[in-house]
């Protein structure tokens, strides 16, 4: 009876001290989880905190640009045989603005082939109120060869506008140069337009849906936030001395044109010119190829002709 007591004691103590082991693993393997959680929040927040700051600096960066120079700039888009919404632009006539956008406004003036309706009642405008155009030197419409995408202001002074010969739609791309610069601590938005993209062509049968289901007044205020938040998800901010300036037009059209190609190929073509060269001179072969010789040669088992194999030796010494 005392033996079986015993023996229930000793089960009883060996299941409490693996109960015990457990225990005190699984407190273990809880500390440490716990302490990748607390690291994992502290590293994302710093994160959040670097993002914070940077985008506080961008906010003053723009602040101060905006203190200085003062000027707002906006967009506008003019269907064809309209005139633009000239009681917005005076409600700003008091400020320093430039507004930019597709006008659909051809005038002999700034370079078209011919002038449209809407296009006298846009030049009144400008010269009454004392406004100025910027127009690149080249068309901005691929239809009409006509310059219809420009920019009004009352100050354009330092301003500068270039066509660019890209792009997919009907209208080339308009590239417009500021006067102003950027402190060395500031920041800018990096947007990677890649993402943007499959986003946009992955939301295109949904957008799509909707544009024929609600008028059209809902339906740009709902895709202009769509745009406006995508536009966000896409894009960080990063320092000014991080930023790299992307190819100029002419390399593009450069390597467009496989140019960049064939002078690539020439350039690879000198340089094996010049190692054949090097390798004639003091048999200089050796520094270029690598030794492929094998220590030992496989044994002569006869020699294959149109009548056969043949493996006697004066045979093969005959022929």
């Amino acid at each position: 009876m005392d033996f079986s007591i015993t023996k229930i004691q000793q089960i009883l103590n060996d299941e409490i001290k693996t109960i015990t082991n457990e225990l005190q693993s699984i407190k273990k393997n809880f500390v440490d989880e716990q302490r990748k959680i607390e690291n994992n929040y502290k590293h994302h927040l710093n994160t959040i905190k670097q993002g914070w700051l940077l985008m506080q600096q961008q906010i003053e960066t723009q602040s101060q640009i905006l203190s200085t120079i003062n000027t707002a700039v906006t967009a506008v888009y003019v269907p064809p045989k309209n005139l633009p919404p000239f009681e917005l632009f005076q409600a700003h006539d008091n400020e320093n603005i430039i507004i930019f956008g597709d006008f659909n406004a051809k005038h002999q003036e700034w370079d078209c082939e011919k002038n449209n309706l809407s296009v006298n009642r846009i030049k009144e405008w400008i010269e009454n109120e004392g406004w100025h155009i910027l127009y690149p030197s080249k068309p901005t419409s691929k239809k009409s060869k006509s310059i219809i995408d420009f920019a009004i202001g009352q100050d354009i002074n330092g301003w500068n506008a270039e066509t660019l010969d890209e792009g997919t739609s009907d209208h080339y791309p308009v590239i417009f140069f500021s006067p102003f610069s950027a402190t060395e601590n500031g920041s800018f938005r990096a947007t990677n337009w890649k993402i943007f993209y499959y986003f946009l062509q992955s939301t295109f049968s949904y957008w799509n849906s909707l544009v024929y289901n609600m008028d059209h007044n809902t339906f740009f205020e709902i895709f202009s936030a769509f745009l406006a938040a995508l536009w966000d998800r896409c894009s960080e901010y990063k320092y000014v001395k991080n930023f790299r300036t992307p190819w100029p037009p002419y390399l593009v059209m450069l390597a467009k044109n496989n140019i960049f190609l064939q002078e690539k190929n020439n350039y690879l073509q000198k340089q094996k010119d010049n190692e054949l060269k090097d390798m004639k001179i003091n048999n200089n072969v050796w520094s270029y190829v690598k030794n492929t010789f094998r220590p030992y040669s496989p044994s002569f088992k006869g020699l294959t002709t149109s009548n056969g194999i043949i493996k006697n030796n004066q045979e093969i010494v005959n022929l």
